[in-house]
């Protein structure tokens, strides 16, 4: 809850949805928002982030691997498939060790491709700590270097005016005092903050930066104190000290009045709660009978529903298919419908399909099935074509499970795509009653939120098939050509803007409602 805490506190200014309603599962007029995690397992910020966002949104994951690791499955309050971890070099094989240089750069890589276009994420979020057991009162001076790695990081990869988030303990070394100047240089605000759902009586607080000034001058200054880190451990009697001259400090009054008056409530409050701390413990049976009052208040004043967490999806493909469509038999979604008449209709769309079309229904995770022959099955056991898919839960699609070809000869590569035809159900939003183009737009939307192309390249990629209009079907021929391929002539199509090509082997035309298209 501290994101939440947080956000609030900032009138939701840090993730963006200050005029946002939570309660709109698709943000239509709204561009995607990007966003990393790091050094965040297993993951209450992200889930915070995505539940507060919806679609279209994506985020980015960096921390370590093992027992620290990001837990997608205990995301109950949004889709884990919007999230995306990679552990620096090496990927998703990395150790994701955020004070190792080559992993701060092979991320920024990572996140800078995977958002072209966007430049950068709009929201950086870092909460990473370690135990200090027996050294507490070190902490802050064990922790530099985690410190400035977390900064390092995010400023790598903000686009302009994006926020930057991150936990501190103590602020009051030179080195400290350093850092939070070169972010202060870096944003257009900065403030120290301390939520109500941090342990009062430690020194745990938040720098939240608010308004990126773009300068790469700084990330990169960072990089090489990092690099000095490792080569100043080979030298005895020698360690990093500062960041910043203290003369070039003493010319900006203002910081440095604020860091002494925020240190000195911080101190005060802290020495405040460990008196109360001592009461409690020396007189056991008194009890503060607050608690549930300032829960709910909390709750209100950060807009949390005040709900019991979710269970665990059951992965039953009957149950989520009566849940989301009624008591209907699976067949009547890919039924051929009841007779019409011809005039109230208008032809003018089709898709190309590789396949027989398939009902696909999504239960969180891996869970996800196919519906043939009169059953659910999972599409990872078939023998044509063994499809791995991350699909958010209570999703319902009409696809087609293809390949996407790239290159000719001996350099072609394939890829596993599942094609959105159309849909039923959308992550827990039915469509079903939209427009078809409207609810193509908001799959679009979908996919986008879920595409893990540069990561992931064992899971099929989740795309919307184009829609063609038979007004322009003659512009569009020239995209059709055939190909050999396994021995035999098919018809294949460029799959722009994907820049690759499908076989073709079906037409599927629409019967549109004039007037609604």
């Amino acid at each position: 809850m501290k994101m939440a805490n947080l956000d609030a506190v900032f009138s939701f200014v840090i993730t963006d949805s200050k005029d946002e309603c939570q309660t709109e599962l698709f943000h239509l007029k709204r561009e995607m928002f990007y966003f990393a995690d790091i050094c965040a397992g297993p993951g209450g910020f992200a889930e915070y982030i995505l539940w507060r966002k919806g679609y279209p949104s994506h985020g980015f994951g960096l921390t370590l691997k093992g027992k620290d690791d990001f837990r997608l499955e205990k995301f109950l309050a949004s889709s884990p498939e919007l999230f995306e971890p990679f552990y620096g070099e090496g990927g998703v094989d990395g150790n994701g060790d955020i004070t190792s240089s080559a992993n701060l750069r092979a991320f920024r890589q990572f996140v800078m491709t995977a958002t072209a276009g966007h430049n950068g994420v709009s929201l950086v979020t870092a909460d990473g700590g370690f135990s200090v057991e027996g050294k507490e009162n070190l902490q802050e001076i064990l922790s530099r270097r985690l410190y400035i790695c977390q900064a390092c990081c995010a400023l790598s990869i903000l686009r302009p005016n994006g926020n930057f988030v991150c936990k501190l303990f103590d602020t009051l070394t030179a080195f400290s005092v350093g850092l939070l100047y070169l972010l202060w240089r870096s944003f257009d605000r900065v403030c120290l903050h301390k939520p109500k759902t941090s342990r009062p009586a430690n020194s745990e607080k938040y720098v939240v930066c608010i308004g990126y000034r773009d300068n790469s001058n700084v990330w990169k200054y960072l990089l090489e104190a990092n690099a000095r880190f490792d080569e100043v451990a080979k030298e005895e009697c020698k360690d990093i000290v500062q960041l910043v001259p203290p003369e070039v400090l003493q010319e900006d009054p203002a910081f440095l009045n604020y860091i002494r008056s925020m240190n000195e409530t911080f101190a005060s409050r802290q020495t405040y709660y460990l008196q109360k701390y001592k009461v409690f413990a020396q007189n056991i049976t008194l009890e503060d009978y607050r608690q549930s009052d300032l829960r709910a208040r909390c709750l209100a004043y950060w807009k949390i529903p005040e709900l019991p967490r979710p269970p665990p999806p059951r992965p039953s493909p009957n149950m989520k298919f009566q849940e989301i469509c009624g008591p209907e038999d699976p067949q009547w979604v890919m039924s051929q419908g009841t007779p019409f008449q011809l005039s109230k209709f208008s032809p003018r769309l089709f898709l190309t399909c590789s396949r027989k079309p398939v009902l696909i229904i999504a239960l969180g995770n891996t869970f996800i099935f196919q519906y043939e022959d009169g059953r659910w099955q999972d599409p990872r056991a078939k023998d044509y074509i063994r499809f791995t898919l991350q699909i958010p839960r209570d999703s319902l699609l009409i696809a087609d499970m293809t390949y996407e070809y790239r290159g000719e000869g001996k350099t072609k590569q394939q890829r596993k795509i599942l094609r959105i035809l159309d849909c039923f159900c959308l992550g827990g939003l039915n469509v079903s009653t939209l427009p078809y183009m409207e609810r193509m737009h908001r799959a679009k939307l979908f996919c986008n939120s879920i595409s893990k192309q540069h990561s992931r390249s064992d899971l099929a990629m989740v795309v919307t098939a184009e829609t063609m209009d038979y007004a322009q079907v003659f512009q569009s021929l020239s995209r059709f050509r055939v190909e050999k391929m396994h021995g035999q002539h098919v018809i294949v199509m460029d799959n722009y803007p994907n820049n690759g090509y499908i076989i073709v082997d079906y037409l599927i035309s629409f019967q549109i409602l004039k007037g609604i298209l």
